[in-house]
């Protein structure tokens, strides 16, 4: 695997074939425009570093493989500084695309899932928390907007186990 890491402005990539074939019937909310130019530069630098880009060469054009979907990447390339933007490209072997395929669309998911499945309880939780650790921490209301829910969305949830 060789890492590159380029301005946003000079990415060029393409969902791979079969990325997009597998990935034809995935449902998603259509959702209102997010104000991204509220998002500060380092916070949106922090979203991209948390959220490298898989890809493989194509040997065919100048324009390399996109092997993993990324929405953060997608969002972002409409940020008013999004060249002073860094995205972090992995790029992977011919011959390790099918597991890394395999990996990112259906294994990564799956135990994700996990966490994500209160992710809005959680979210409000760590919103309280944050109250007294940092300075200028986003209301529920702020984040309510990013994630496209009613801010009531983001609560306390009672954990039926315990």
């Amino acid at each position: 695997m060789k890492v590159k890491r380029l301005a946003m402005n000079q990415v060029k990539l393409r969902h791979h074939p079969t990325l997009s074939q597998i990935t034809c019937h995935d449902h998603f909310a259509l959702t209102s425009p997010v104000d991204i130019q509220r998002l500060p530069l380092q916070v949106a630098q922090t979203l991209l570093d948390l959220s490298p880009v898989l890809a493989c060469k194509n040997p065919d054009e100048p324009i390399d493989w996109q092997l993993n979907s990324n929405p953060t990447l997608e969002l972002l390339k409409h940020h008013p500084a999004q060249h002073k933007l860094y995205i972090s490209i992995l790029y992977m072997p011919a011959e390790v695309v099918d597991d890394t395929l395999i990996g990112a669309l259906l294994f990564a998911p799956a135990l994700n899932y996990r966490e994500n499945n209160k992710l809005l309880s959680n979210l409000s939780h760590r919103v309280q928390q944050t109250k007294s650790r940092l300075t200028q921490p986003p209301s529920k209301k702020q984040l309510a907007q990013w994630a496209n829910v009613k801010p009531s969305a983001i609560r306390h949830i009672k954990d039926i186990n315990g």
